[in-house]
This record gives structure tokens, sequence and C-alpha cells, in this order.
């Protein structure tokens, strides 16, 4: 394999997979939008924050079941869409598109990819929201520590955190960590039945209580610029973007500029 060296690369290829989502979409009438730091970045930057290597991208539940439902493409096309239900060993409560003529090192091959979140109604009382909101992130908390346990069978360096977790294990230890993936997917979907709503917001991964959204924030599609080209947006990115990242027009510290850190390869 050839190590894909420079995160311009990187870049263009998880470009090619957003304009083949981009297309595919117009084509089949599917609504979707750039989300979190992809979206701040557009606002920003007009491209990527400078130190972000990933792309993410939302969709209204119903248009996100369709996606997983209908998505085919020619036999000779490198683009392959994984979600847990297709793929046993993908271990995600969340969908991606990935270029299957790459390699990331370390995760599920899904080569070099563009996240799908899918948003949800939310309850509109607070309680409720509370609630269903906590459950998601006590779930995920639950599939991150069997995930580092998968990864690491001998051990986490740090008494205080093995013993955290090693707890954790012991309390969730009937379910799998399928069924722990599954279960942040249908927490997710049940919120549907509070319709019509008032909020919205990403349960199968996202912000926690920061993504809870007024239903407005979804209610049109405006455009924005990333990366020399224009896509779409919620037409309350405003607010979308002060619930999560606060004055969102600040870069953050230095030491709060995160990425992956991918060592990506094409095959």
């Amino acid at each position: 394999m050839q190590e894909i060296k420079t995160k311009e690369e990187l870049r263009t290829i998880q470009v090619g997979v957003l304009n083949h989502i981009d297309e595919y979409c117009k084509v089949k009438g599917l609504t979707y939008y750039l989300s979190g730091g992809t979206l701040l970045g557009a606002v920003r930057h007009k491209g990527y924050i400078p130190w972000d290597d990933d792309i993410d991208i939302m969709m209204p539940r119903g248009d996100y079941e369709k996606l997983l439902n209908e998505y085919v493409i020619e036999d000779d096309s490198y683009y392959k869409l994984f979600h847990y239900r297709y793929q046993e060993d993908y271990l995600y409560p969340f969908a991606k598109i990935g270029d299957t003529r790459t390699f990331l090192e370390g995760d599920y091959n899904t080569g070099i990819y563009v996240d799908i979140f899918p948003i949800d109604n939310i309850p509109d009382d607070i309680k409720s929201q509370e609630n269903i909101v906590n459950k998601a992130i006590k779930l995920k908390k639950i599939r991150d520590n069997k995930i580092y346990h998968l990864k690491n069978p001998k051990g986490i360096s740090g008494y205080i955190r093995k013993i955290q977790v090693d707890l954790t294990r012991l309390k969730n230890i009937i379910y799998s960590l399928k069924d722990t993936v599954r279960k942040i997917d249908e927490n997710a979907i049940s919120s549907n039945t509070y319709h019509p709503s008032k909020h919205k917001s990403i349960l199968a991964w996202g912000y926690g209580h920061k993504e809870i959204m007024p239903s407005d924030v979804y209610k049109e599609t405006v455009y924005v610029d990333f990366e020399g080209k224009k896509y779409p947006a919620p037409v309350g990115w405003d607010t979308y973007l002060r619930n999560i990242y606060g004055d969102y027009m600040q870069l953050p510290p230095e030491n709060q500029r995160y990425s992956h850190g991918f060592k990506a390869y094409w095959k």
C-alpha cells in the first residue's frame, strides 16, 4: 500500500466522497446538511477548519433511512455505504460512506469516509429531553468503554481509569458491543414518536445536550461555501453553531485544536 502523506491529499479524497453524496442526494431528492466542525469550517473559513481532517454531514431521519434502504451504486463504483445493520463488524450507530480504494489504519475498513448522522425529533418538555439525551450519552460511554477494552485487552494504564471502565463493563456485561450500538440507534429512533415536535437533536452520536435545537433550525436549506463549492446548510446555522460552540467565530486555544491524526493509504 502507498501511504497518503499529506493532509491536502486526504482532504481531496474526502471532498470527493462528499461530492458523490451531494450528487446522489440531488438525484434521489434527499436532504442533507454539513454538520459539526465541517459546518463551522464552512462558515468561519469557507473550507476546512485549518487543523481538521474529516467531514461530517447530517440528514433528517426520514431521508437518512431512505439512504440506508435505497443506496445502490454501480458494481464498479469504489464508494460504499457502511452501517451496523449491513456489516456485522461495523461498530458505529451511524452511517459512513467511504472510498474503498483507500485504507485507514486502526479503524473499521471503510476507507477514507464521510460521517452521516441522523437528525431526530426530541420531546419538548425539559425533563423528557434530559432523560432521552442522558440515555444516549450513557449508551455511548458504554460503547466507548467496550471498544477501549476490545483494543486494549491487557488493561488500561492508570489504575483509577481501569477501575471505572471495569465497573462499567460489569454493570453492562449482559449487552454485547453490537447490542450496545443497536441500542444507541434504537433510542434515537424511538424519540421520533414525539411528533410533531418543536425540537430536534442528533442522538446517535453528537454533542449531547448542546445539540438540542429548535426544529426551525432545519426548516429550510441555505448554501455555504466549502472548499470552493457550495453545499447545503440548515437555515438556522447560526443558532446551531452557537448552541454547540458558543462564540464560534473566535479560534479556540491551540491546546483545544484537535484532529483525528489519520494514517491513510491507497490500497
